[in-house]
Formats: C-alpha cells, structure tokens, sequence
C-alpha cells in the first residue's frame, strides 16, 4: 500500500514541479506573472518558484529511493500550498497611476484628439505606466487670448491638489497660453509641448522645466512634393486673422520670396 501512495505523490509531485518550472519561466519572459499583474514583488516570486522547484525535485529522488509517504506527507502538502500561501501575503494591488494634466488647444470634437489620447495611453502602457489622465480641450477658436489664458489658470488652479506628475500640453495655443497664464504650479512639474509650429522661445526660455518637439513647417518642400504628384497647380494657403494666423502668413511669404520658380499670387487674387 506503502509503495502505491508513494508512486502517486511522486507522479503528483513530478507533474507539479514541471508545471511550477513552466509558470516561473512563463513570468521571467514577461514583465509580470499571469496571475499577479501588478505585483510589486516579482523578484521575490520568481526566486521562489526557482527555490520551490528545486526542493521538490529533491523531495522527488528522496522519495524515490526510500517509502518515506508518512513521514513526508505533511512537507509535501507544505509545499503544495505554499504558492497559495505566499500569493495571498503578497501585494497584488496594482501599480499607483501616474496623474497627468492634458491641455490640447481645440474642442473635444476633433477625430484627431480621440487617436492622440489612445496612442498616448498605449505608449505608457507599454512601459508599465498606467495613467490617470486629466484633459483640459481649451477651444481656442471661440476664445480670445486673455480668455484662453484666464482658463487655463482656473483648471489649473482646480486639479493641482492631485498633485500631477507632468503636463503635457498640445498645439501652438494651448502651449502659449499655459505658459503665458502666470499660474505658480507650472514651474514646479515638468511641462512638455507637441505639435507647436511657431513656438514663443522667449516665452519658453523662461521655464528651465518645459520641454518639447518643435514642428517645423517647410513650406517650400511641401509644394515641390505636390508638384512633382501633380505637376504644376496652383495652391492656396488659407488663414487667418489670429495672432497665430499672421505668423503663419508672415512665414509662408518668408519661405517663398527666395525661390523666383514660385509665383506667389496675392490674397486678392483670384484662384
């Protein structure tokens, strides 16, 4: 009877151990086991299943070569339930998220914000950052400077307490604005700026904590490109009469003037 129990714990045994090698190898190739996503202490559970493996294949031979099934029963069930044990001690409460404040220039509406704020939420992801985000949409085209300004202050002014780890602003106008409204919080979290074309470096030089990418429009290559797609055409650029709408037509014309191969038509021109 001795012998029959034996040779079932140890076939127990045997199948157990290569299954506990298959899950610590399984959590050593990804950034957290399966079945503790979030665990903040990885190290110490992959240690443990190498450890744990190695005792019950040593468990094994014993048994093996002596009838030991009364006297190591109560280790092996030890062992069995030890995984359980220590799963159930550990902290498995998942990461803090990381507050970040999102300012972006136009309305909510816009198709391009929706793909932005998932691509953002990917990319985080993908370095085990979950993030609890805050958007502020500052409409710029139905505010006037000083309003978009004095909104900004006010959102900030509501969310500091959360104590946000980083701002992250987009455009042109959402960027001048943060930086232009004067609000203390701002010189204190790191700032970055995406997708500013004509970006105030007077302004941002004021900030040793802001940051950003520059997108630099180059007008020049732009329309050789649709000329050598559809060869010569002619081409309107539209505007406005924003602050920022002078500057762009300011810069278009800067850009242009030196290429004598580019005729450049007056806005009272017709097209």
């Amino acid at each position: 009877m001795g012998i029959k129990y034996h040779n079932i714990w140890y076939t127990i045994l045997t199948i157990y151990g290569t299954l506990m090698l298959s899950y610590r190898n399984r959590a050593l190739q990804t950034d957290t086991p399966f079945f503790c996503k979030g665990c903040t202490h990885i190290s110490f559970l992959q240690n443990l299943f190498l450890s744990q493996n190695i005792i019950i294949f040593a468990t094994c031979i014993v048994i093996s070569g002596k009838s030991m099934y009364k006297s190591t029963k109560k280790a092996i069930l030890f062992l069995l339930l030890l995984p359980l044990l220590l799963l159930s001690s550990c902290r498995i409460s998942p990461k803090e998220g990381k507050k970040i404040l999102l300012i972006h220039s136009f309305e909510e509406g816009r198709g391009n914000y929706a793909i932005f704020n998932k691509e953002l939420i990917t990319a985080l992801n993908k370095y085990s950052i979950r993030p609890e985000i805050h958007t502020l949409y500052l409409n710029c085209e139905l505010n006037n400077d000083k309003e978009e300004r004095a909104r900004i202050y006010n959102f900030i002014d509501t969310i500091q307490h959360i104590n946000p780890k980083i701002i992250l602003v987009n455009d042109d106008q959402a960027t001048y604005s943060l930086l232009a409204c004067g609000h203390p919080f701002i010189k204190t979290v790191p700032v970055i700026f995406a997708g500013v074309n004509y970006p105030n470096w007077s302004l941002i030089n004021k900030y040793s904590n802001v940051t950003g990418l520059y997108d630099k429009q180059d007008f020049v290559k732009n329309i050789e490109f649709i000329n050598t797609l559809f060869g010569q055409l002619k081409i309107r650029i539209a505007y406005d009469r924003t602050a920022l709408g002078k500057i762009s037509f300011i810069e278009v014309l800067r850009q242009l003037r030196p290429h004598k191969n580019i005729e450049i038509l007056r806005p009272w021109d017709k097209l």
